[in-house]
């Protein structure tokens, strides 16, 4: 079964019913939210097929919904032909290079902003705790790929009168030694301040 993947007009590609949008994990307006903030990467391939001449999301619908709402000419789709071998690519729709691929799994460190969502507004004194004790996280982190002196923790802000958090951080994607102590650190604050319905557009457990 081949696939390749591609850089495609968000036009060229639909919805089918026989490839419902199976995703319960993410929440939609939440995850809008978060694709809308500053991003160093593009939105995450969505995978479609080839289906009666036409290019069908069969994972990955909410991106492909956000990326038309944030009015994004492309999104990177992996497409499987299927026995469509003689399939045209639609106008726009141009290869990504593995090259390409590879050189963004191979970046170490990135400029992230991350929303949370909350099941109620969070008082000031809760703002100041998620500072310290979320925000901070990241400062307090201690990772080769980032110098100790260097801040870490860019701002914190509560849009939606302080029913979500947002924090941009510089965040040392390829040290895989933190993210359980920093989801742990999430799950403390979510079950003894105020309940975290989701993080980064998914829902929080």
């Amino acid at each position: 079964m081949a696939t390749e993947w591609l850089d495609m007009p968000v036009t060229a590609i639909s919805e089918d019913d026989r490839y419902p949008d199976s995703d319960t994990r993410h929440i939609y307006e939440h995850l809008l939210f978060q694709c809308s903030l500053p991003r160093e990467f593009p939105l995450p391939a969505i995978k479609a097929r080839v289906l009666d001449g036409k290019v069908v999301v069969t994972s990955g619908h909410k991106f492909l919904r956000i990326a038309k709402d944030l009015k994004h000419p492309t999104i990177r789709v992996i497409l499987d032909r299927g026995d469509a071998v003689s399939f045209s690519l639609p106008v726009g729709a141009r290869p990504i290079a593995r090259e390409d691929l590879q050189r963004e799994t191979e970046v170490a460190v990135v400029r992230q902003h991350q929303a949370f969502f909350f099941e109620e507004p969070l008082s000031l004194e809760e703002q100041k705790e998620f500072e310290v004790e979320i925000g901070g996280f990241f400062d307090r982190l201690r990772t080769p790929l980032i110098d100790a002196n260097q801040r870490r923790l860019l701002s914190v802000s509560f849009p939606f009168e302080g029913s979500c958090a947002v924090l941009e951080a510089l965040v040392p994607v390829g040290d895989h030694s933190w993210p359980e102590s920093y989801r742990k650190a999430c799950q403390r604050f979510s079950s003894g301040v105020k309940k975290i319905v989701s993080f980064v557009g998914a829902r929080f457990a």
